[in-house]
This record gives structure tokens, C-alpha cells and sequence, in this order.
């Protein structure tokens, strides 16, 4: 969590970067629906810094608990509404499901545009992680093909060669961000982890990501190793997070047809033996190598 703490939507700041007024991380920021990324004026309107859904109040909430078989399932839903009057009027319907004693759970959205003009799709799952499991051991580990800095800041000091490697919290450090190209298997999965092999008395623990590369096509990483907000961002999307005005200009802005509707699914999974991350990392490996082969 950041210093903001908990912050209810009521206290929302859109324009620059009000955004972070609000932003307490957590384990998941989303970031969207029609809007993501750097702030920016785009045909006219006003977009602030990672869209408003995270600060959106949920209607039609629910929550399961039940005996599937042999299974205690638990699932919690809602819907978060993007709309302004004359202009967009999308949904955001979100279930996150797991079972009894599963070490993890499952994020399935569905996004809907109700209206009748199209509109931009630009989803970013800000997923964040930070201590006992960030620390100098730890490393972000995927089938990573190519990197790319999204700056000169991001390129400065080895960033590129040293992205996937987190430093002791430093003073007055400036955020990196770089954009992975990623290898997925037959059927489109791919993922991202952080793993730690030793968390600070022997313990290893590592957090894994796995999405649709169809679903998902872009993947970025914000990795912030300063003293007092000491944070590793593995974030798939939509789109990277350019902002509308930077998207649409590259022509790189994803859109939602009227009444059309658009699913994404992420299996979030916990792994705490030594045996499991060793198989992440050649797994990452063997996709990559793969990959490479057919290309």
C-alpha cells in the first residue's frame, strides 16, 4: 500500500496526474476502460493518468460460497460503469473466483460498450508487489523475446540488461518502465512471474500471471525501487500505457463496437517451493526457445 491509504472513489482527482492522489496499489490497480496510461488531451477532451475504473463504484455486487462435488467454491462479482452523458457508456462485469485451499484465483472481466458509437479499449492490469516477496533476490521471470526501454531513463545504467534483477530501495529513484515482447504457447498462454528463492529466512516464494496473448497482447513492466515506495508493477493490457492521445497517434488504439462485448481471463497462482520456481524458469525458457525455432 502506498501512503495514500485506502481512498474512497469519492475523493477521485481526474486531471494530470490526480490519479495518484488515490492510488494505494494494492495487489491490483485496473487501469482503463476507455482511457490508460500517461495523461493526455485526445480529439479535444481532457484524459488524466490511467483512466477512471479504479475509481469507479461497483453496482450489483455478489458473493458465492458453495459445495461444487468435493469443492468449497468462492466467488466474489460486480460491475463498474464508465459513462458520461452524450458520450461512452461501457461496463465492466468482473468475477474472481478460487476454491478452498487453492493457491490462487482466477480474474475473469468482461467488458461491454451499451452504447452506439465505438469506443477505445485500453485495459491495463497494474498488478503490484512489494515486500517480503520484492527484494534484492528477487527476479521477474518470463518468456521475455525482446525488451524495449520506454526511455532514456528506462535505458540508463544497464536498465534494459537489468530489468528483470530489483536493487536495495534507494533514495530518490526514478521508475523505470520497459515493454516485453512476449512467447506464448499453443494455445495463446503466456505468463509473467516474480519469484524470490530466498524471502529473508530461507523461504521462497514466487507470484505468477498467466493471460490470453490474444486477450493481453501487451505487457509492461514498472519496476520502482525507491526508499518508501518500493514496488514492482507486471502489468498485460490491451495496450501499453502511452496514454490515448500518444495511442492514437501510432494508431495503436484497440476499439469496442457497439454492443459489442470483450472477455479477458487471468489465473493468478502462488508458488512457495523451490522445485516450482526452478520449473517456471525452464518453462520460460522452453517458450522462448520454441518461439525462436518457428520464427
Amino acid at each position: 500500500l502506498s501512503g495514500t491509504g485506502i481512498t474512497s472513489p469519492a475523493f477521485y482527482e481526474e486531471p494530470g496526474f490526480g490519479f495518484l492522489r488515490s492510488f494505494f496499489a494494492g495487489l491490483l490497480t485496473t487501469c482503463g476502460i476507455t482511457s490508460s496510461g500517461a495523461p493526455s488531451v485526445d480529439q479535444g477532451r481532457a484524459f488524466g493518468l490511467h483512466g477512471r475504473v479504479s475509481n469507479s463504484a461497483a453496482e450489483d455486487l455478489g458473493v458465492c460460497q458453495e459445495w461444487s462435488g468435493d469443492e468449497y467454491a468462492i466467488s466474489v462479482r460486480g460491475t463498474m460503469r464508465e459513462a458520461s452523458a452524450m458520450e461512452e457508456n461501457v461496463t465492466l462485469k468482473r468475477e474472481i473466483k478460487t476454491r478452498l485451499g487453492r493457491k490462487g484465483f482466477t480474474l475473469h472481466d468482461e467488458i461491454e460498450n451499451r452504447g452506439f458509437e465505438p469506443q477505445p479499449l485500453m485495459m491495463l492490469y497494474h498488478f503490484n508487489f512489494g515486500f517480503p516477496l520484492l527484494g534484492p533476490g528477487a527476479e521477474v521471470v518470463g518468456p521475455v523475446l525482446d525488451t524495449v526501454p520506454r526511455d532514456e531513463e528506462a535505458a540508463r545504467d544497464r536498465g534494459v540488461e537489468e530489468y528483470a534483477v530489483f536493487p536495495e530501495p534507494r533514495p530518490g529513484y526514478p521508475e523505470k518502465v520497459f515493454f516485453h515482447s512476449l512467447a506464448a504457447d499453443a494455445n495463446d498462454r503466456t505468463f509473467m512471474a516474480l519469484l524470490n528463492q530466498d524471502t529473508g529466512d530461507g523461504t521462497p516464494l514466487g507470484i505468477v500471471i498467466e493471460f490470453n496473448s490474444k486477450e493481453l497482447p501487451r505487457f509492461t513492466q514498472w519496476k520502482m525501487a525507491r526508499q518508501g515506495f518500493y514496488v514492482q508493477g507486471l502489468e498485460p493490457g490491451t495496450v501499453g500505457p502511452l496514454g490515448r492521445a500518444g495511442l492514437r497517434e501510432r494508431r495503436e488504439i484497440p476499439m469496442l463496437a457497439p454492443q459489442q462485448r470483450y472477455s479477458i481471463t487471468i489465473d493468478f497462482r502462488v508458488v512457495d517451493t523451490v522445485e516450482d520456481i526452478n520449473a517456471l524458469k525452464a518453462e520460460a525458457s522452453s517458450l522462448k526457445g520454441l518461439t525462436r525455432l518457428k520464427g
